[in-house]
C-alpha cells in the first residue's frame, strides 16, 4: 500500500480528557450533565461506539429526556443517518424544543441529506442568533454556497470574521469559495490566514495544494496534500488531490490508488470520473477508460470533456476519429489526437512538440489541465519507449 505512510490511523484512540469523563461517568452514571458532556466529547472524537453505549444505557433510566434525546439525533447526524438524526429533531422542534443549537443540527441533518433549500428554511428563523451560534452563521454560508449564491455565502462569512477575526474554518471555506469563483489571489490569501490559525483546516488545505497543484508545482502541493491525507484520510477531495500530485509526478499507480479512494468516497462527483479516464488512457487502459467515461456521463459531466476523451479512446485504438462536434474549436483534444496519429505514422517528436506547444498556450498561472498531463504521461511513454 504506497499511501500507507500518507494517512492518519483509522483506529481512534481517546483523548485523555474523554478517558477522564468516563471514569467520572463510570462513577456517577445519574449525573446527566456530566453523562451528555461524556457523549458530546465521544461524538467530537469520532468515538461512536462509546458514545452510543453510555447513551444506550442513559435512555434505560430516563427515556424521556430531551438533552439525551438531542444527544441520540447528534449521534446519529455523526453516523450518517440523517433521516434518522432529522426525523428525532422534527419531533423534538413540533414539542416545542426550538432553539439554535436543534436548528442547526436540523438543518445540518437536511444539508447533509441533499436538501439545502429545507436546510436554508430551517435556519431562517434563528438567523437572529448568528453571532452568538458561530456553527449556525458558518452553516449558513455553506447552504447559500450550495444553493449557488457565492456572493452571499460570501456575505455571511464576512459577518462571520467581522464577529471573530480567528475563525479558522470560516477563512478556510472562504478560501474554498474564492476558488471556485476564480479569485485566486483571495483563494490564496484566505488560505493562508486560516492554516496560521489552524495548521490542519482542511479546505485552506485543500485550496493551498490546488493553487500549487494548477501552477504544476508538485513539490510545492506534496506538503499539503501529505497534511491532507494525515489529517483528513476520509476525504475524497484530500485523495483527489493526492490523484492530482500523482499525475502531475506520472506515478500512474499511485494515481490510481488514490482516485480508487475519491471514487469509493464521492461515486457521484463527476470530475473523479472524468480526471480517472484521463488517467487510464495515459496508462493505455481503454477499457478502464471507457468505463468511467459512463459513469461519467450518469454523474453529469461536462460533454465536451466526455465527448473529448472518447475522441482519444478511439485514437489510441489506432482509429483516426474526427473530432466530435461536442468539442469546441481550439480544444487541446484535437491536438492530442493530431499527435498521436503522427506519432503512429513514425513521427517521434509529435507527442514532446505538441505537450510542449499546449504547455506554452496556457492561460496565465493556471498550469497544467487534464489534457496538458495528459499531453505529459503520453510524452513521458513514448520517451521511455525510445
Amino acid at each position: 500500500m504506497r499511501f500507507a505512510g500518507w494517512k492518519g490511523s483509522s483506529v481512534h484512540t481517546s483523548s485523555e480528557r474523554l478517558l477522564r469523563l468516563q471514569r467520572f461517568v463510570d462513577a456517577d452514571p445519574a449525573n446527566l450533565p456530566l453523562v451528555c458532556e461524556f457523549i458530546d466529547a465521544a461524538v467530537a472524537e469520532g468515538a461512536l461506539a462509546l458514545a452510543a453505549e453510555r447513551l444506550a444505557a442513559s435512555r434505560l433510566s430516563d427515556p424521556s429526556s430531551v438533552a439525551l434525546r438531542f444527544r441520540e439525533a447528534s449521534l446519529a447526524l455523526a453516523k450518517g443517518e440523517f433521516e434518522n438524526s432529522e426525523k428525532t429533531l422534527e419531533n423534538m422542534l413540533s414539542e416545542g424544543h426550538d432553539d439554535p443549537v436543534l436548528r442547526h443540527n436540523l438543518a445540518l441533518a437536511r444539508f447533509c441529506r441533499g436538501d439545502a433549500q429545507a436546510a436554508l428554511a430551517t435556519l431562517e428563523p434563528a438567523f437572529g442568533a448568528l453571532e452568538q451560534h458561530p456553527p449556525l452563521a458558518r452553516l449558513l454560508a455553506r447552504v447559500l454556497h450550495r444553493l449557488g449564491r457565492r456572493n452571499d455565502a460570501l456575505t455571511a462569512l464576512s459577518d462571520r470574521l467581522g464577529a471573530d477575526a480567528q475563525d479558522a474554518e470560516a477563512r478556510g471555506f472562504a478560501a474554498l469559495v474564492f476558488h471556485e469563483g476564480g479569485d485566486l489571489d483571495s483563494a490564496r490569501g484566505a488560505s493562508a490566514a486560516a492554516l496560521e490559525l489552524d495548521p490542519m483546516q482542511h479546505e485552506a488545505l485543500l485550496v493551498a495544494a490546488t493553487l500549487r497543484l494548477d501552477a504544476g508545482d508538485a513539490p510545492g502541493a506534496e506538503p499539503f496534500v501529505r497534511r491532507l491525507l494525515g489529517s483528513h484520510a476520509n476525504s475524497a477531495h484530500a485523495w483527489f488531490a493526492a490523484a492530482q500530485l500523482a499525475l502531475l509526478k506520472l506515478q500512474l499507480e499511485l494515481a490510481e490508488e488514490a482516485l480508487g479512494r475519491a471514487a469509493a468516497l464521492m461515486p457521484t462527483h463527476d470530475r473523479v470520473w472524468t480526471f480517472g479516464a484521463w488517467c487510464a488512457l495515459g496508462r493505455g487502459d481503454v477499457a478502464v477508460a471507457e468505463t468511467r467515461i459512463a459513469a461519467g456521463v450518469e454523474a453529469g459531466a461536462d460533454p465536451a470533456e466526455l465527448a473529448a476523451l472518447r475522441a482519444l479512446a478511439a485514437a489510441l485504438q489506432g482509429e483516426t476519429p474526427a473530432v466530435p462536434a461536442d468539442v469546441p474549436a481550439g480544444h487541446p483534444t484535437r491536438a492530442l489526437i493530431e499527435a498521436l496519429v503522427a506519432h503512429r505514422a513514425g513521427d517521434a517528436e509529435a507527442l514532446p512538440r505538441t505537450t510542449q506547444r499546449l504547455l506554452d498556450a496556457r492561460p496565465g498561472p493556471d498550469a497544467p489541465t487534464f489534457r496538458e498531463l495528459f499531453a505529459r504521461v503520453l510524452a513521458a511513454r513514448a520517451g521511455a519507449k525510445a
